[in-house]
């Protein structure tokens, strides 16, 4: 059983490929957590995942990557930001939804 100071700390990553293709195959796929308790206990950290399409040109069965992809954070987890090829991404385009009472 957890106790009081106990850190029940998860991360789900769900990915779907959106591009009417097989990329899934051509991708390698690298995901990284890095996580850091400070000396006032708070816990943080950062998951960076890496693609790369190995597919040799956009035809069949290979092509683009088009990927949805959602975390699966804590409830009590802050988003802080999101980057996509080095660039933060706009804040409305996170989305976040309790989907249990």
């Amino acid at each position: 059983m957890a106790g009081k100071n106990t850190v029940n700390d998860f991360l789900g990553v769900n990915e779907a490929n959106l591009g009417v293709n097989k990329a899934n195959y051509f991708l390698k796929r690298k995901i990284k957590q890095d996580m850091t308790i400070g000396m006032d206990g708070i816990v943080s950290g950062k998951v960076t995942m890496y693609y790369k399409n190995t597919s040799a040109n956009n035809s069949w069965p290979g092509g683009d990557y088009k990927t949805y992809v959602r975390f699966i954070l804590p409830l009590v987890a802050k988003l802080l930001g999101i980057k996509i090829d080095g660039q933060y991404m706009k804040q409305r385009n996170f989305l976040r939804q309790k989907i249990w009472k």
